[in-house]
């Protein structure tokens, strides 16, 4: 097989996960489109803390939806997920994880620049613009698409 067929394999592979990742995330979001309407915390399962205050379901239900601020600290319980939106940024954290949003330079109050994932799992989707994404043993430079990461003390 020639190289140019192995590249052509390999980028149409990583186009379909991407397609796939962000298919689902637009699942997870219920297909809502303005923005301001689909900001928040979507959808929470088990143990699931923002700024360590426990969030639940019925909280969610009885105020349609709980805002994200853009320099949140999440986390999640060993039975616990949850999905969330912060101005154009969706995101999936797994369970047993923790992630530090870190905010924007820029006045709008409801956006990121990047997050800090301490340990756990996130699938995340990005607007348009640059984003640095911490582990404790790597930094990634990103500008507007999906990631998904894995990470803990010896590996991300």
């Amino acid at each position: 097989m020639s190289n140019w067929k192995r590249y052509d394999r390999r980028e149409m592979l990583n186009l379909l996960s991407m397609l796939g990742a962000m298919g689902a995330v637009s699942l997870l979001l219920g297909g809502c489109a303005p923005v301001t309407l689909c900001s928040g915390v979507r959808k929470v399962t088990g143990e699931v803390l923002i700024n360590g205050q426990r969030i639940t379901s019925k909280q969610l239900t009885a105020t349609g939806r709980l805002k994200v601020p853009n320099d949140a600290s999440l986390s999640t319980g060993p039975d616990g997920s949850a999905v969330f939106v912060v101005g154009k940024d969706a995101f999936l954290l797994h369970k047993n994880s923790r992630v530090v949003l870190t905010p924007a330079a820029s006045t709008k109050p409801n956006e990121i620049s990047g997050f800090q994932l301490s340990f756990g799992a996130i699938l995340s989707v990005f607007a348009r613009g640059k984003r640095m994404l911490r582990t404790p043993t790597a930094v990634i430079a990103i500008r507007g698409t999906g990631a998904y990461l894995e990470s803990d003390s010896e590996k991300t």
